[in-house]
């Protein structure tokens, strides 16, 4: 079954503080948050990379924070990655003041585990963005040898199932069904 939520800015009511703070929560009600260059707030979101993407224009530049979980209860991890997103549209003029910005931006957004640049969607997807954080990550006890990724697309599912659970109180809803217990059978139904 596939959950739909409303973002902030569709409900209207979210200030970009509360909504930045939940994002840096582990089981905050939002999980990802878009902002221009001067800090005023865009969006927030609690679907994770295929929602905010609907919300990155290909003429406007935005830094944002997301947060991944992988995984479930004792054994999640969560990351949170930079995204500093101009899109193709954007003129150069544009390009290099709100670049001019990144650091400062990167300072009110806080600490990160991976920083993204992109310019075009295909730099965004899930799996993009999945394999980003498992080139950066390193994990206590890894094993080269080891059978289960623990940066999985079937891992990430877990946890945002876990996620919308936790908020489904806050939105009003019964969180994220997983259908036919395979995480990317389930992440065909939020794609």
């Amino acid at each position: 079954v596939a959950l739909t939520r409303k973002t902030a800015a569709e409900l209207g009511s979210v200030k970009a503080d509360a909504a930045l703070k939940a994002v840096k929560e582990p089981m905050g009600a939002w999980n990802w948050c878009l902002f221009n260059p001067d800090y005023s707030f865009v969006n927030a979101g609690s679907l994770s990379v295929p929602e905010m993407v609907k919300w990155l224009a290909p003429d406007q530049f935005y830094f944002g924070i997301l947060r991944l979980g992988f995984g479930s209860g004792r054994f999640r991890r969560t990351k949170w990655i930079f995204l500093a997103w101009s899109g193709a549209g954007v003129g150069m003029v544009k390009r290099a003041r709100a670049a001019g910005e990144r650091g400062a931006m990167k300072g009110r957004l806080g600490p990160v585990s991976v920083d993204i640049e992109a310019t075009v969607a295909e730099d965004v997807t899930l799996t993009a963005i999945i394999d980003k954080v498992r080139r950066a990550a390193v994990v206590d006890g890894d094993d080269v040898h080891a059978a289960e990724d623990p940066f999985s697309v079937d891992k990430f599912m877990e946890a945002l199932a876990e996620e919308a659970a936790a908020s489904a109180s806050f939105f009003g809803d019964k969180g994220l069904q997983l259908t036919g217990g395979a995480g990317a059978k389930s992440a065909a139904t939020l794609l």
